[in-house]
């Protein structure tokens, strides 16, 4: 009877080292997803800032263009 409670316990041992090694990966995971959401975000934004910066731009463009064609006329 102690060698099938020795051998329970080390099987017992041996589920809780592997449940700890797959909470600390999962973990891992989580936080490298978690980074590369905010960095997929941050790029996300910066593209949308630049794509109204451009149209801002563009808009100026062709309002210059037009009252430069105004007065050369």
């Amino acid at each position: 009877m102690e060698l099938e409670a020795a051998r329970a316990k080390s099987e017992n041992d041996r589920i809780h080292r592997e449940f700890h090694l797959r909470e600390a990966k999962t973990n891992a995971l989580i936080k490298q997803q978690q980074c590369s959401y905010e960095q997929l975000m941050r790029c996300k934004i910066e593209r949308d800032v630049l794509r109204v910066s451009m149209n801002y731009q563009d808009m100026h463009i062709r309002e210059l263009s037009y009252d430069n064609t105004l007065s050369s006329k």
